[in-house]
């Protein structure tokens, strides 16, 4: 064979091993997009029966098939009508009151007793001349249960190291408080979100810590409590630390003395409508004051209002006095 012809076999056989070579790779990637492909659409179809499936509708108000309680005993269900420190209960003990409402920290964050801690620190102003323990001794001589409320600002927005003070001052408060006798304390003034859960958690839990004879709730209003995501999430974040959560209904416009919707006039209205603003939210708040057991908090203007829930059914109230 010439030297030409040898050149071009030798050309031929080199191509021909090049073309050989890459037919596994091609291959190979025709069967792994095959498979993908595949795969692609057992999902697909897996997805699409699903989303068939599915049938929308509004699940806002849905309970779950069973909803954690705050303990495995449950907090103390309470009547509690309002009740000034210093003053004798023994009158409304004898008309069969058994829970008594004081508040111990006013919304202008000044303190309704003597405070040690309150001298030590000297954050707020106090009345010097009423002794708490005393007065926790005069409910439970009457057989009386003692809860008492106080409004807190700590989480008010302050800096970061000023936050700090007040947190550890209103925590030593509560604790003070639970120490000279109170045997509930409910926890005002403290807006709950997502963004301040976890330090509102970590609050009252260091309120509680090593205490064992005290009942410690926090006030939620309506709105927080309605959104249902935002609702059940905070609740479940709180039940791990409250004994109770209290639900705000002061303010709520009552019914008129012949029990038509003041709002409306009382005329030309629907049976919906006929409701009092108090019947309708309770109506609305049903499945969570059920739910959760809420303690409905009324203030000094609620009387009427209090005594309607009672009416209802609604046998978990406290009255609250700034």
């Amino acid at each position: 064979m010439s030297v030409k012809k040898q050149s071009r076999f030798a050309r031929r056989t080199s191509a021909s091993i090049r073309r050989s070579k890459k037919i596994p790779v091609i291959t190979g990637i025709i069967v792994f997009v095959v498979i993908v492909t595949v795969a692609a659409v057992i999902t697909g179809n897996f997805l699409k029966k699903k989303a068939d499936s599915y049938t929308p509708e509004d699940t806002r108000y849905n309970a779950p098939e069973s909803l954690p309680h705050f303990n495995d005993n449950e907090a103390k269900s309470v009547l509690a009508y309002a009740y000034r420190l210093g003053s004798d209960a023994s009158a409304n003990a004898e008309n069969g009151v058994t829970d008594f409402s004081a508040c111990l920290r006013y919304s202008d964050h000044s303190l309704s007793y003597s405070s040690e801690v309150c001298r030590f620190m000297g954050f707020d102003t106090m009345k010097e001349d009423v002794n708490l323990s005393e007065n926790t001794e005069h409910i439970h001589s009457l057989g009386g249960y003692f809860c008492g409320y106080m409004y807190m600002d700590a989480f008010n927005g302050y800096p970061e190291s000023q936050t700090r003070i007040k947190k550890a001052y209103e925590i030593s408060l509560a604790r003070e408080a639970a120490e000279n006798g109170v045997d509930d304390i409910l926890l005002l003034g403290i807006e709950v979100d997502e963004n301040n859960i976890d330090d509102v958690a970590q609050f009252i839990s260091e309120i509680k810590n090593g205490l064992t004879d005290i009942q410690v709730g926090i006030l939620i209003d309506t709105q927080t409590m309605q959104k249902t995501f935002d609702g059940i999430y905070l609740a479940g974040k709180l039940i791990k630390v409250c004994d109770y959560i209290a639900l705000d209904l002061r303010g709520i416009q009552p019914a008129n003395a012949d029990g038509e919707n003041t709002r409306d006039g009382g005329e030309n209205q629907t049976a919906e409508s006929q409701k009092s603003a108090l019947e309708q939210t309770l109506e609305q708040m049903d499945y969570f004051i059920k739910s959760y057991n809420l303690r409905l908090v009324f203030g000094s203007e609620d009387s009427e209002n209090c005594q309607k829930a009672i009416e209802l059914g609604y046998g978990n109230c406290q009255m609250v006095v700034d």
